[in-house]
């Protein structure tokens, strides 16, 4: 009722699916100009179907990602395609318009998708340390850090030393979620060098 949930987000674990879809997250809609047409994805956290007038079906949608919510209009014509995926709790991408003439930010609604969740991260997470660095403290810090973000990916750490690079498979218990969030714990802690140029 608060806009909280009791345990984690429904969308953690699949934001790295969104974010290679959307053009820019939720928060970021202000920012645009008004008409330009953008693809965002997310959660939907409310549904209410309304009726035109002339008997036409339409609906207001509360589209909600990790940083805020937008809301999206599907009128009569765009309605009749989006019907079937618009239940509450259904997480999609949406291309719509944005629409600025009021004083909060809206979207109305070209098309709507449902993305395949099922596309997991590829691989392991392969995290670079220069053997040097490998101290007990920045490795209990390590440990931390991927205790934070717990998953089903593998970590790999590669001890990178003088003419000599070793390769190490972790633990099973210090499987990760490759997110955003971990990538910028672990840059943050070992530098931007310390993973793949990709991630």
């Amino acid at each position: 009722m608060l806009g909280l949930y009791d345990s984690d987000h429904p969308l953690f674990g699949v934001e790295h699916v969104l974010a290679g879809a959307v053009d820019m997250r939720v928060s970021q809609i202000s920012e645009c100009d008004d008409g330009k047409t953008i693809v965002v994805g997310g959660i939907l956290s409310s549904v209410t179907r309304k009726m035109t007038k002339q008997g036409n079906p339409w609906a207001m949608v509360v589209l909600e990602d990790l940083e805020g919510a937008v809301e999206v209009m599907f009128f009569p014509q765009s309605y009749v395609n989006a019907a079937v995926h618009l239940v509450e709790d259904a997480v999609v991408l949406v291309r719509g318009r944005v629409d600025k003439r009021d004083e909060m930010p809206k979207i109305i609604g070209n098309e709507i998708t449902v993305p395949d969740l099922s596309v997991g991260p590829r691989g392991p997470v392969v995290v670079s340390i220069p053997t040097p660095r490998c101290t007990p403290p920045v490795v209990e810090r390590f440990k931390e850090v991927l205790a934070a973000h717990p998953g089903t990916t593998d970590v790999h750490l590669q001890l990178v030393g003088a003419g000599k690079t070793t390769l190490v498979k972790l633990d099973d218990r210090l499987r990760v979620t490759a997110t955003p969030a971990l990538f910028a714990d672990l840059k943050a802690l070992l530098g931007t060098g310390c993973l793949p140029s990709g991630a």
